[in-house]
């Protein structure tokens, strides 16, 4: 069963890196910020830096408001976010490197589980 939690009741946590803040818009019954099936957050982006890690999730990542970033995966692929509602989706545990060439992004990520 899913429940609507009023925008005043949404739980604010740091980043698993320590380098911001991200609000939880839902997460499954009794889920944790280290162990959930599903979870959904936005956060601000406001300076270049590497994403949390999150081994054994796909990553859905979308651009809500901003100049857009740049995500490196691995060193290797490169999504670039240039406009609002452009998104990315990646493994949880890349090494991921967001470059922002203006100002601050708002994204809203969505962390499920993969159903094997």
């Amino acid at each position: 069963m899913i429940k609507i939690i009023p925008p005043e009741k949404f739980k604010r946590t740091l980043w698993k890196n320590g380098k911001g803040e991200t609000t939880e818009l839902a997460i499954n019954d009794g889920g944790t910020l280290d162990d959930f099936d599903w979870r959904i957050s936005m956060a601000k982006v406001v300076e270049d830096g590497v994403f949390s890690s999150f081994p054994g999730y796909l990553r859905n990542l979308i651009l809500i408001d901003g100049n857009g970033m740049d995500l490196q995966h691995d060193q290797l692929s490169v999504d670039q976010l240039e406009r609002p509602l452009s998104f990315a989706t990646f493994d949880g545990g890349c090494h991921t490197v967001a470059t922002l060439p203006r100002a601050l992004s708002l994204i809203l990520t969505s962390l499920p589980k993969p159903i094997i």
